[in-house]
């Protein structure tokens, strides 16, 4: 797995990190049951990682969802102030159509005029030949 987050976010974990799999179940907000593909803690850092077969318009939405829920799950309280840490996020896409972006965005505009812009990293696994994804650590993943 280390790997695989090593690959997949840029990262440089030593393979010796520590490495738990997190409560990925959320309740949306129609209260239906919601179960993301993948989330992650290494060397106490949070990712998230979705699969898809096909583009999905909503899956920028549906990311930001998981990752609220797994930042209120990690929410930290000091002087009276919340703080909401937000996981790295990417979406794998099994298949690649033609309207995959490079990254999927959200922006979040605040009372008072104060915009936060959310990215997404995006991997579009068909456009890797096979040594590319063995190099970058991505083939870990998909062995278990």
């Amino acid at each position: 797995m280390i790997r695989f987050i090593n690959g997949l976010f840029g990262c440089d974990y030593p393979l010796d990190s520590e490495v738990k799999r997190l409560n990925a179940e959320q309740i949306g907000s129609g209260l239906e049951k919601r179960i993301t593909d993948e989330v992650v803690s290494v060397a106490g850092h949070t990712y998230i990682i979705e699969e898809q077969t096909a583009d999905d318009s909503n899956m920028a939405i549906w990311v930001f969802e998981y990752s609220y829920a797994q930042a209120l799950r990690e929410k930290e309280t000091k002087d009276g102030v919340i703080t909401l840490p937000f996981p790295r996020a990417a979406v794998i896409y099994l298949e690649v159509g033609r309207m995959v972006p490079d990254t999927l965005e959200i922006r979040i505009t605040f009372p008072g005029g104060g915009t936060y812009r959310h990215t997404i990293e995006t991997v579009k696994l068909l456009e890797h030949s096979i040594e590319g994804i063995v190099e970058r650590g991505l083939s870990a993943h998909f062995t278990y």
